[in-house]
């Protein structure tokens, strides 16, 4: 291959990753796969804004996040196990919602006590 033909078809496989990255989160939704939250691999409020747009074009309704969120991390990559957060820092958001009166605050404890 000629130098110009290695530099376009590098030019073009960096172009393509990009766009299956930056619409990933979109398919996701569109598709039900993961949760709102997404894998680790995208920021946050990324990943949160276009998976809700995939999935409220299709469906017409929000995606709903997952009760447990606050005992785990978020995953590597779609599909992949949840990595559960540290004992100290699920104790800490189940102290939090003892100072603020959650209603849902023996679900948390029993939640909690499940997976010890």
């Amino acid at each position: 291959m000629t130098t110009p033909n290695k530099k376009r078809l590098i030019s073009f496989v960096v172009a393509a990753l990009v766009i299956c990255y930056l619409t990933g989160p979109f398919v996701a939704g569109a598709l039900r796969i993961g949760d709102r939250l997404g894998p680790a691999i995208y920021p946050e409020s990324f990943h949160r804004a276009t998976y809700t747009i995939g999935h409220e074009s299709l469906y017409n309704e929000k995606p709903r996040e997952p009760f447990d969120t606050w005992m785990y991390r978020r995953p590597l990559f779609y599909e992949l196990p949840r990595r559960l957060k540290s004992p100290k820092e699920r104790e800490a958001y189940i102290e939090m919602a003892r100072r603020n009166e959650s209603p849902r605050l023996q679900e948390l404890i029993k939640m909690n006590q499940q997976v010890k």
